[in-house]
């Protein structure tokens, strides 16, 4: 087994096997029993972290997806007051900058042409 790669998966992997073949030879190489046992705590504390790290990335993408929700609801509702406001006070109104709206500009024609300008109206 190739000990280069240093992911930890592979760093995990490579413990566990030293940690099981050396079993069997604990009576003949008693002085590392206690850094072996160590070794086979370590890498089973890190199974429990990355387990507990793949439950709090499934609650956060949960919360996530949530607030998404929320905020577009949010979105929709604001929508709604900004449009009654705007029915109430008119769309050029300054009062819609107390609320957080941008008023209409003012000064730009925006009444409706049903005919053609005039020849004379053209400069």
């Amino acid at each position: 087994m190739a000990s280069n790669d240093r992911s930890l998966s592979a760093r995990i992997g490579r413990w566990r096997v030293l940690f099981d073949n050396t079993q069997e030879v604990l009576q003949e190489v008693p002085q590392i029993e206690g850094d072996v046992r160590e070794l086979g705590e370590v890498a089973d504390q890190i199974s429990a972290l990355r387990a507990e790290r793949l439950m709090q990335e499934k609650k956060l993408r949960e919360i996530t997806l949530k607030i998404r929700k929320l905020s577009k609801r949010g979105d929709s509702i604001r929508g709604r007051i900004g449009a009654s406001l705007k029915g109430r006070y008119g769309f050029d109104s300054l009062l819609l900058i107390q609320f957080g709206f941008t008023p209409r500009k003012t000064g730009i024609d925006r009444e409706a042409q049903l005919s053609p300008p005039s020849p004379e109206s053209t400069p």
